[in-house]
């Protein structure tokens, strides 16, 4: 019988090289993917996924492989953060300001590597880390346009904080539109050939489907980089 999980007791923070494509020096935060309940063996109960409105993309979701290749661990760790920032985020809050400041393993931070942020204040506490720590860089993608955007017509964003709208198709080209001008604010636009917006950068991390390890997202920096603006992605 699985042990019973208390949010409360359990230390959060940001995960670091487990993943190949980000590179050494970016750490990375998942929730659950998608909009289903999904059952979850190590805490025996079912976790409803972050992301909302996702039936356009979630045959193609790129998580989908890692929790096929690691359901014990990867699920478990993203359904793990999920709840922790539903019950408690004062707690995550306090979790990850702490690791920030005696880390010395890493400087830039991606946030939804997996899931999406579900509400304003999701996005201000991650904000209020980025204030608090200026010598780290975050970025985080999001399909929750309209709350993006009204975030960032309410907010100023601090320099090293940069939102990339996740676009797919038509979906986020207008939302994105009313606060491009805003130079931390980016277009990660899926290419699959239907586009509806142009892109002068491309994400070379995969060439025809699979990963170029020549390319981390660490070297490349181009989704928190302030000069760039719209950078396309084929599938993967």
């Amino acid at each position: 019988m699985a042990k019973k999980f208390n949010p409360q007791k359990y230390t959060y923070h940001f995960n670091i090289g487990r993943n190949i494509k980000l590179g050494e020096g970016v750490a990375s935060w998942s929730t659950l993917k998608g909009s289903d309940l999904l059952y979850i063996p190590r805490l025996e109960k079912r976790v409803r996924g972050t992301c909302k409105d996702c039936d356009y993309c979630t045959k193609d979701c790129y998580v989908n492989k890692s929790y096929r290749r690691y359901p014990k661990t990867a699920m478990y760790g993203h359904a793990v953060n999920t709840i922790g920032l539903r019950t408690c985020p004062s707690k995550v809050f306090a979790d990850l300001h702490r690791q920030l400041s005696v880390t010395k393993r890493f400087n830039v931070v991606r946030i939804n590597q997996s899931g999406d942020i579900e509400n304003l204040q999701e996005l201000e506490m991650w904000v209020s880390l980025a204030l608090l720590h200026p010598n780290f860089t975050f970025y985080l993608y999001t399909k929750r346009f309209n709350l993006a955007v009204e975030f960032i017509e309410n907010n100023p964003l601090p320099k090293n904080f940069h939102i990339n709208f996740s676009i797919w198709h038509e979906h986020g080209v207008n939302e994105y539109f009313k606060v491009a001008h805003y130079p931390n604010v980016h277009a990660f636009v899926y290419d699959d050939g239907e586009t509806y917006i142009d892109a002068t950068d491309h994400c070379r991390a995969y060439v025809n489907g699979k990963l170029n390890h020549a390319i981390t997202c660490e070297r490349c920096k181009k989704c928190y980089r302030p000069g760039v603006k719209v950078i396309y992605c084929s599938s993967h």
